[in-house]
């Protein structure tokens, strides 16, 4: 936006001094709708607001946004505005409607009598009711419309509280005492009323009846000032007419009051919450001073100044074309004090010649002794145009255009030349010569100019000027690549100056400053080093970022620019002038987001963008750095200069986009709606519906598996029990063979009395094994009684041969405890007729039943026989009752309803008679 920067007159009282000082202007160039400015108040968010023959105005800094009829104004011709607490900005004219913008749009109100004109020429608010309308006439409202207001309906209850402050507004200001006054208006906000008149101003607490009578002659003011308005803005109460603007404190005294120069015509003023002085005029726009160059002075405007200089006693200015100013420390003001309407170059004082010189292009002016007369030469006759002079070992040294030049200080007369194109500058440093080239430091010694021996790249860099620091160092100040200090040992760059082209330097022990495109940096001495503090440019009132020259005098600094001079205070006081960052404009696939609700369907490849504006009052508005995220798909700030943010394809959910920069936060809501599919319910649904059908599918295909896992365990028993009674039967026989050759044998032996009682035995263990025969699995006390019987037939076999004894564990629960049918019975026999039977001595059987826990226990059956190894006979094609043994436990563990361990071991390996061990480990599986 480009505004026009005017210079004038402007006397703060508060400080006491009159200096000029540069504003800007604002016109329908810069998108004002209209140059005939009526009024002007800050928002709470603090956007200026200006009303117009032709509309309202809304400005953020850079740019207006206008309301008129177009957007629903009732007229263009808008006369007076107000903020509320809820930040509406209403607005008030001659008309049927009044209202109020809020969030950019405008709601509008007839009056409640169709057609009825309202004339709010005073508005008053009470309690966020607003009371608008003239001596004969007041309008509220109520209920959506302009309600006529009459006091006779004025009550002691709360909702007419508002008439009756309003009602003793009206009556005061009926008082003979204010009509003695000429009394122009009255506006208030709740309880303070606020009453003004050609003499001045009184204040009243609607509430305590105090009244504060304030004239305006105690304020420097004119006594009888033109058009006076009082502005509530900003939790202030400001007073202004053609000529001021002032601020009541807090006992309604004007303690800070600006005057406005008549020249101006600005016939209302305001101070904003950032300290910028804001003017409204008939015929061109509104003028701001802002707050940081309300403390500067601004001299010499619109000229060229190079070099600002202290020679001697005098402080120098060279004006381009014009020629050397003085300048006047007291009144802050430069005056000619050596016309030269060529080139000027720089002016010098020096010492060792008590002398200072002026050069120019066309003569040399020196001055001696600080005396009046000048002595003058001519530079195209004698030296030519030296642009600096330099004294040196009773010589004076010059910088030309071509080179240097040694110069007899008597007669100005050129004792010898020294080539070397590009010398910008000269400095006496430690008794030598030091030259500021185009190509590098250079060093004029024993008559010729070389490279000074430096670590640093300084030998090629463009070099602009030279300046003396202390007796020690010396400032090297280029052309794009910063300013070095160095003592010719060591070279260091100045912090923050890479890049910059420094112009001139000043500096002292404690303090530096650097004169650059970018503006002034500034810095202190910090130990042995110079610590940068920071930059000045034109938001610290600067005309210009580019600065040619910086003179320190007294608290002030003198700063020369391409236009004009700056005079600014070494402590410069600045109030932020970035208010606000927000979303100028959100839009969900290229249509507006509603504020108001700002929730959208979704879409399939949708697209958020949001346009980021400010509220900067800077002069100088560079591009705005900030940090954002949109939660809550990102956690981490991401930095941005973009005036721009898109984000694209976001799911259904919830959003807040965060902006950030310095102390300032801003945040915007809007919700992304899902479709009737992406919605909670319908999701959950959805998830129910899948995991039933999933789980339907696995119950199905889980029920089919057990099914045929079922069916196929089944027929494994099945087939197990098949092969078990398969095995028992072919145990039967084999032991019934064996029990018959026994009786066979007494019979042979004529023993019938044994043969008989062998058989009654035989014929009740073959009765109840037959019994059992059937069973699957019997008790371990009926096995234990099969053993017995089966040893018993046994013993009366082998005679004194064979004795036997069983061990039972007395915690074995006997009756309880279950053991498959017949499987101990093979290897009993098995220690009799192979173990006992071929052993020439007799022999003895152990059966040991043992408990483990509540579900195994352990049978171990030993002998004192011949052992396993000496009984084994080879396959004759017979059954085997050790191998059927070993099928049926095989078989009863693949049925998993039992766990059983059998192992066989000698007793007695070191013995002929080994015997034999047999153990059984028996878990029924529950």
């Amino acid at each position: 936006m480009s505004r026009t920067k005017f210079h004038i007159i402007v006397f703060i009282v508060m400080w006491n001094f009159c200096a000029s000082q540069e504003l800007v202007n604002y016109t329908i160039k810069d998108g004002l709708p209209s140059n005939r400015v009526y009024r002007l108040t800050q928002d709470n968010e603090g956007f200026i607001w200006a009303i117009t023959d032709k509309g309202m105005a809304k400005f953020n800094g850079r740019e207006f946004k206008v309301f008129n009829t177009s957007n629903g104004l009732p007229t263009n011709d808008i006369w007076d505005l107000r903020v509320d607490a809820e930040n509406r900005i209403w607005f008030f004219s001659k008309s049927t409607l009044l209202g109020y913008i809020e969030n950019e749009k405008v709601h509008t109100f007839p009056n409640c009598q169709a057609g009825v004109v309202m004339f709010p020429a005073s508005t008053n608010f009470y309690s966020n009711t607003f009371i608008v309308g003239n001596s004969g006439q007041w309008f509220y409202l109520e209920n959506g419309c302009w309600k006529n207001l009459t006091f006779s309906e004025v009550q002691d209850t709360s909702k007419y509280h508002f008439k009756k402050l309003h009602k003793k507004a009206v009556q005061l200001a009926e008082l003979p005492a204010f009509k003695e006054k000429s009394v122009t208006r009255f506006r208030n906000r709740d309880s303070i009323m606020v009453m003004l008149y050609n003499e001045g101003f009184s204040i009243i607490n609607l509430l305590s009846g105090k009244i504060y009578e304030r004239e305006f002659k105690k304020y420097a003011s004119h006594q009888n000032p033109n058009f006076i308005r009082n502005h509530f803005v900003n939790d202030q109460i400001q007073i202004t007419g053609f000529d001021f603007v002032g601020i009541l404190d807090d006992n309604f005294e004007m303690d800070k009051v600006v005057k406005i120069p008549p020249n101006l015509k600005a016939y209302f003023s305001m101070i904003d919450r950032s300290g910028n002085i804001w003017c409204a005029t008939f015929s061109r726009g509104i003028f701001m001073l802002p707050q940081v160059k309300r403390q500067c002075t601004y001299v010499l405007p619109h000229q060229k100044v190079d070099q600002l200089a202290r020679v001697g006693k005098r402080i120098v200015a060279n004006v381009y074309n014009k020629g050397f100013y003085e300048y006047d420390s007291l009144q802050k003001k430069f005056r000619p004090f050596i016309t030269d309407k060529s080139f000027v170059f720089n002016a010098v004082y020096l010492d060792s010649l008590e002398s200072s010189f002026f050069c120019s292009e066309k003569k040399t002016i020196q001055i001696a002794n600080e005396a009046a007369s000048r002595h003058q030469v001519d530079h195209f006759n004698k030296i030519g145009g030296v642009r600096s002079l330099v004294y040196l070992n009773g010589f004076l040294y010059g910088n030309i255009s071509s080179g240097v030049i040694k110069i007899d200080p008597e007669t100005f007369e050129r004792i010898k030349t020294f080539d070397y194109y590009g010398v910008r500058d000269l400095l006496r440093f430690r008794d030598s010569l030091l030259l500021a080239t185009s190509d590098g430091l250079k060093i004029l010694s024993d008559g010729n100019i070389t490279s000074v021996s430096l670590a640093d790249n300084l030998l090629k860099k463009p070099i602009l000027s030279l300046t003396k620091v202390m007796d020690s160092q010396f400032l090297v100040n280029t052309d794009g690549h910063g300013s070095y200090l160095t003592d010719l040992k060591e070279v260091s760059l100045l912090p923050n100056s890479e890049f910059l082209s420094v112009e001139s330097a000043v500096a002292n022990k404690y303090f530096i400053w650097l004169a650059s495109e970018s503006g002034i940096l500034q810095y202190k001495k910090a130990g042995p080093d110079y610590q940068y503090t920071g930059t000045l440019n034109e938001n610290d009132g600067l005309p210009s970022k580019k600065v040619n020259a910086i003179l320190p005098v007294g608290d002030d600094l003198l700063v020369s620019t391409d236009d004009g001079v700056a005079i600014l205070p070494r402590t410069l006081y600045k109030q932020p002038q970035l208010l606000k960052i927000y979303v100028e404009k959100a839009l969900f696939n290229q249509s507006p987001i509603p504020a108001s609700e700002p929730a959208m369907r979704y879409t399939t490849d949708n697209s958020v963008d949001f346009s980021i504006a400010t509220i900067d009052f800077s002069s100088a508005q560079n591009q705005l750095s900030y940090r954002y995220r949109l939660l809550p798909i990102q956690k981490d700030w991401t930095t941005t200069t973009a005036s721009n943010l898109n984000f694209s394809n976001l799911p259904p959910d919830k959003y807040t986009l965060e902006l950030k920069t310095g102390n300032l936060m801003e945040t915007a809501n809007f919700t992304i709606l899902p479709l009737w599919w992406q919605r909670p319910l319908a999701k959950a649904v959805f998830w129910l519906a899948g995991i039933s059908l999933l789980g339907g599918m696995l119950y199905y295909f889980r029920n089919k598996e057990v099914s045929k896992k079922t069916a196929k365990i089944t027929a494994q028993k099945k087939m197990a029990e098949y092969e078990l009674y398969a095995l028992r039967a072919q145990m039967n026989p084999h032991f019934v063979f064996n029990s018959l050759a026994a009786i066979q044998y007494y019979i042979n032996n004529n023993d019938f009395e044994t043969s008989e009682k062998y058989l009654v035995k035989f014929s009740k263990l073959i009765r109840q094994f037959f019994e059992l025969s059937k069973e699957s699995e019997i008790p371990l006390e009926t096995e234990i009684k099969l053993l017995k019987n089966y040893l018993d037939i046994e013993k009366l076999r082998f005679k004194e041969k064979l004795d036997y004894q069983i061990h039972i564990d007395s915690t074995l629960n006997l009756p309880e405890t279950t053991i498959p049918s017949m499987l101990l019975q093979p290897i009993v026999e098995n220690a009799v007729n192979h173990g006992i039977f071929n052993k020439e001595k007799e022999g003895n059987i152990n059966l040991y039943f043992r408990s483990i826990d509540e579900q195994e226990f352990m049978v171990e059956i030993m002998d004192d026989g011949v052992g396993f190894s000496n009984s084994r006979k080879k396959p004759n094609g017979k059954v085997n009752s050790s191998a059927v043994l070993e099928n049926r436990i095989a078989v009863l563990n693949r049925s998993k309803q039992w766990e059983i361990q059998f192992f066989n071991a000698e007793v007695f390996p070191e013995k002929i008679d080994t015997g034999n061990i047999t153990t059984f480990k028996i878990k029924k599986v529950r």
